[in-house]
């Protein structure tokens, strides 16, 4: 399991555009299941079957759509998007506020009970989403224990950033 943030880059006028022109032509399941996808990460299909209670079918149907639009590749046995500014941009512009932290939560919850002993596999996922849900116990439990993590092998940037992540959500149950 390899987790990687989106990133708060400004995307152009143009290929927001076009990125947002291939978005409006999807369903609407089609449409959640590219918000899901860009808040996982990837195209995880049971973790997107988990959250939006599709079946099996309708998220490879949906997939395949998403994939003509060429907004998807195949890496082995992953599906992953073609490019990152794309997930960025759906991310930042259809999963915002009380959707962007219930997704997170949700997605952090799946994980937990997915790998209920074996907790470190995903230890980085379960920080980040964690965070972004703004749940300050679960959040600040595996913040610190993922920057604890980096810190033993030496990746101060990761320990650093966990760290901060667990003294802001700190800090948000201190001001409550």
């Amino acid at each position: 399991w390899q987790f990687e943030e989106p990133k708060e880059e400004i995307v152009p006028t143009k290929l927001g555009d076009i990125i947002e022109r291939k978005y409006k032509t999807l369903s609407e399941e089609g449409k959640e299941i590219l918000e899901v996808a860009s808040v996982i990460g990837g195209f995880d299909i049971d973790l997107i079957r988990d959250i939006t209670n599709y079946d099996e079918g309708q998220v490879i149907t949906n997939i395949d759509s998403i994939g003509r639009l060429g907004l998807i590749k195949e890496r082995g046995d992953r599906i992953e998007f073609k490019e990152s500014i794309s997930r960025n941009a759906i991310y930042n512009r259809h999963v915002k506020g009380v959707k962007r932290k219930a997704l997170h939560s949700k997605v952090g919850a799946i994980l937990e009970d997915r790998y209920k002993d074996e907790k470190h596999e995903v230890l980085e996922g379960l920080a980040y989403h964690y965070y972004h849900a703004r749940d300050v116990e679960k959040g600040v439990k595996y913040c610190m224990t993922a920057g604890d993590n980096a810190k033993k092998v030496y990746s101060n940037t990761s320990a650093i950033e966990y760290y901060t992540w667990a003294l802001t959500l700190a800090k948000t149950e201190k001001r409550k």
